[in-house]
């Protein structure tokens, strides 16, 4: 790659990094019911920015060959991703929880009388640890099981997922209360960091030939 090239991508970059100041600044002045609107435009542009550093970042560490370039771009990964889920769990946390217009129905539906009699094996609530090659099993798991349920509070979930999460995984969501309010933003900041599409490819397959 040519330097003028390469300088291009640096200059993206660098207008990634000045709009997610932007997006800082108006989580830390806005209103959540005045603003509204904006704030749900505003988390919908942050998910834009995320991929866009993505491409970005992924090309400029790609033809970079100098020796001091993998620990530039592995610090410039971590100040992004840090201030992205800081800023996005603010704006997340200014929206107010609305009801599932279809619970109600939902849950006045006979569905299980018929099941009654069939003894169907238990399913353990998965664990997740932070190993990215586990995240897609518990991910889908774990919406199966508690994040799309009907009959469970938003605290009840809450907790599940506390209860869930270990080690890295934990420690991302260790600050927030539980409250039907952050459940919303916690599984959100998990979403986002581990279905992260680039460190997926970057990690090497688990030698636990016998993990589900």
């Amino acid at each position: 790659m040519t330097k003028k090239k390469m300088l291009q991508l640096e200059q993206k970059r660098t207008n990634i990094l000045a709009a997610l100041d932007r997006c800082e600044e108006f989580s830390q002045n806005c209103d959540a019911e005045k603003d509204h609107y904006e704030i749900t435009l505003r988390i919908e542009s942050m998910d834009k920015l995320w991929s866009s550093f993505e491409d970005v970042q992924s090309d400029i560490e790609c033809h970079d060959e100098s020796i001091q370039g993998e620990p530039q771009h592995m610090a410039t990964r971590e100040k992004f991703e840090s201030k992205f889920f800081r800023v996005k769990g603010v704006l997340l946390s200014k929206i107010p929880d609305t009801p599932n217009p279809h619970s109600t129905h939902q849950q006045s539906q006979p569905n299980s009388s018929h099941l009654a009699a069939v003894k169907l094996p238990t399913i353990n609530l998965p664990e997740f640890s932070g190993d990215y090659n586990q995240w897609l099993t518990f991910h889908d798991t774990f919406i199966a099981l508690i994040h799309s349920s009907t009959e469970l509070s938003t605290v009840q979930k809450f907790h599940y997922l506390r209860a869930a999460v270990k080690g890295e995984a934990a420690q991302l969501i260790e600050s927030l209360t539980i409250s039907s309010m952050n459940y919303a933003v916690a599984w959100q900041v998990l979403v986002d960091r581990y279905s992260n599409t680039y460190l997926l490819k970057k990690t090497p397959p688990s030698d636990d030939v016998g993990s589900p």
